[in-house]
């Protein structure tokens, strides 16, 4: 972030107009040395966060900051799209007390992974729904039948067409909608935009990034006080030798979150 903007000076970092991203703007993390400015160094205690949390923490702070502008305890959430991130909101959720928590998901091999979570962390506070084109409307019906309306929060981390104008729908009257996922396309059609939207008093917000730097304390602050997202590790890969088949993990999806350690002793 450059400091200087308007939204800089506004404590809106995260919506800096002159924003640029290791990665994307200059080297990433796969070159031998990274240059970063000195003030965007968070210090971390590995008695609080282990070092395979560490890992992935900038993904943790998309999910926390999805979900920190709102009172989750008692809140009925629905998370739209179980991927890492999507896993993660989930885990913040159960761990500031909601009271309800819907998963929904398109794929198998998510619902099934979320089936896990469930049963090892969330028996009784939570649903695992697949949806589709096919049962949509019945998973819609359900979550409106079991919650007398609709969910007070929905957590929308897919970015597909048909999952967002899901999630205006199982939203009760007065919800709340963030939405961290990114279309892949630049149009998305909404079917009920004005009987969905506008109708039932929506407030509609649009997640980038973490705000800087209230989401890595609130972050740090939920870390300290036991969330666990260490378990949303699946497979992790030591040594340089096996940077190849953790690519080739990741890139099949069939890992929820991969960690990779340089070395051969899995530390860094």
């Amino acid at each position: 972030t450059c400091g200087t903007c308007d939204r800089c000076r506004a404590a809106e970092g995260h919506i800096c107009r002159n924003t640029e991203i290791i990665g994307f703007h200059q080297d990433g993390s796969f070159a031998e040395y990274v240059i970063v400015p000195a003030r965007n160094v968070v210090r971390l205690e590995r008695d609080i966060v282990p070092l395979k949390v560490g890992a992935f923490l900038d993904a943790l702070g998309n999910a926390v900051h999805t979900v920190q502008d709102h009172d989750l305890a008692g809140a009925r959430v629905a998370v739209v799209g179980y991927g890492p991130i999507g896993a993660m909101a989930a885990a913040v959720a159960h761990h500031e007390g909601a009271e309800r928590i819907y998963v929904l998901d398109v794929s198998e091999r998510a619902i099934e992974q979320a089936e896990r979570w469930r049963a090892e962390h969330g028996a009784g506070t939570v649903t695992v729904l697949q949806t589709g084109a096919e049962t949509a409307a019945s998973v819609t019906e359900q979550v409106r039948d079991e919650t007398g309306g609709g969910v007070d929060l929905v957590l929308e981390m897919s970015g597909a067409g048909a999952a967002i104008n899901q999630a205006l729908r199982i939203a009760r009257h007065g919800g709340t909608i963030s939405m961290l996922g990114i279309p892949s396309r630049e149009a998305v059609t909404i079917d009920r935009f004005a009987r969905d939207f506008i109708f039932k008093g929506l407030t509609l917000n649009a997640i980038i990034g973490r705000r800087i730097f209230s989401t890595w304390d609130r972050m740090l602050d939920l870390l300290a006080g036991g969330l666990d997202v260490a378990s949303l590790v699946s497979h992790e890969y030591a040594g340089l030798e096996s940077f190849a088949e953790g690519m080739q993990a990741f890139d099949a999806h069939e890992a929820l979150k991969v960690v990779f350690y340089p070395d051969q002793t899995g530390h860094l």
